[in-house]
């Protein structure tokens, strides 16, 4: 039933059934894009925002209680998995008079692209404009501010490179 409902909300929504956990909240703007995928599994209460395109790759998991706001554009690449409590916004409000309720106010908003094979940890969170490689790893609790390479650990606020994920070859092993 949750999937017919995702259908009818968003016309212009292109993937086959995925799976979709109770307390799901979603809020379609008239201008919001859905690309999907393989095997979407969509934890209990999350709570996704999509005024625009979301393009979301094959695998990709999301546990309890993440939330998604799409202004711009978020891709999100195969076998990408998020941890509870997870935030990502592409858009931000922009200053303004004082007496401007900040709902009321301008956004800013730039692409999110988040690569193959990421994994983000607990209540971490990724702001407007990054790019995250392939193979990542976000800590727990961690702000990405700015593009991360492939092959990496992620941590801190802001975020930053504390390890890698992949082991280097050795050249001088037989």
């Amino acid at each position: 039933m949750r999937w017919i409902l995702m259908r009818v909300r968003v016309k212009d929504m292109q993937a086959p059934p995925f799976w979709i956990g109770q307390g799901f909240q979603l809020h379609v703007g008239p201008n919001a894009k859905l690309r999907g995928c393989n095997h979407l599994f969509i934890d209990r209460y999350n709570d996704w925002r999509i005024e625009g395109e979301l393009i979301v790759g094959d695998n990709v998991r999301f546990a309890p209680k993440a939330t998604l706001s799409v202004h711009s554009k978020v891709v999100l690449g195969d076998n990408s998995q998020f941890a509870e409590c997870v935030s990502i916004h592409d858009n931000t409000h922009l200053g303004a008079e004082n007496d401007v309720p900040f709902h009321f106010r301008p956004r800013d908003a730039a692409p999110i692209i988040v690569g193959q094979n990421v994994w983000v940890g607990a209540k971490a969170t990724i702001l407007m404009g990054v790019t995250i490689g392939d193979n990542v790893v976000v800590a727990a609790n961690a702000v990405v501010t700015k593009d991360i390479p492939p092959g990496v650990i992620v941590g801190g606020v802001p975020a930053r490179i504390i390890g890698k994920t992949v082991k280097e070859a050795d050249p001088t092993a037989g």
